[in-house]
């Protein structure tokens, strides 16, 4: 996306929600996401990511929750389910996403 901008073949950052012009930056943004999920997800399936994930624990996922209490907190913990479901949806949401911004069709500011 920021070579794009730089080196000069979109305007600016909302372009990037036009992958229905065609341009070869946004389509090449839009490849790059979906290809980052996919190699995501073939690690974790086929190389044991998964498992790596949950003895590193790289993230922390954290919940809130407002009730007429007040604001409880705690820690989800992380295991090789979740991130092989996490992984799997991934290629899926980026697919879809792009899916919904090219039916969008966001106006671009001048």
């Amino acid at each position: 996306m920021g070579w794009a901008i730089v080196i000069g073949g979109v305007p600016n950052i909302w372009y990037f929600f036009r992958p229905q012009d065609h341009n070869p930056y946004v389509l090449a943004w839009f490849a790059t996401l979906f290809i980052l999920a996919a190699g995501f997800a073939f690690w974790v399936f086929l190389l044991e990511g998964a498992e790596k994930v949950v003895v590193l624990q790289p993230v922390e996922f954290k919940w809130y929750r407002s009730g007429f209490r007040g604001t409880t907190s705690g820690t989800v913990e992380l295991t090789v389910g979740r991130v092989r479901l996490f992984a799997a949806l991934g290629p899926i949401w980026i697919a879809a996403w792009t899916y919904l911004v090219t039916l969008m069709n966001a106006p671009v500011p001048k």
